[in-house]
């Protein structure tokens, strides 16, 4: 019974230690799909903050959604100006194009996670 044990334990320990290496990351969406706008922003930075993923990094946009988040974010991957919108309430975070997302989606992604939204059709 012994051999037995210490044999299940040596193919069971190099499995364990890979386990907590792996990142398991978080993903909530608005519990209501919505275009992007500054009442949608600042509710997915409020479902984010609630859910622990940390502080905003960047918004992740399609090419149809350039000028929303520009009006909202100001300039992109500059610091604060007087034409950012959200940027007075949370802590900078600049925005990204992705032209592989459809033209409803977008994407807020914090430190430990991403919060998203699909407007609607």
């Amino acid at each position: 019974m012994e051999r037995r044990q210490l044999i299940k334990t040596l193919f069971v320990a190099p499995l364990a230690t890979l386990i907590p290496q792996a990142k398991i990351s978080k993903e909530l969406s608005l519990p209501i799909g919505a275009d992007l706008s500054f009442t949608s922003l600042s509710y997915a930075c409020r479902i984010g903050a609630k859910g622990g993923f940390g502080r905003p990094l960047c918004l992740i946009v399609g090419p149809e959604n350039i000028f929303p988040a520009r009006k909202l974010l100001g300039p992109p991957m500059k610091p604060y100006t007087a034409d950012s919108e959200i940027n007075v309430l949370w802590e900078y975070f600049g925005y990204r194009v992705d032209s592989r997302l459809p033209y409803n989606e977008w994407y807020l992604q914090f430190e430990d996670g991403i919060v998203k939204s699909r407007g609607p059709y």
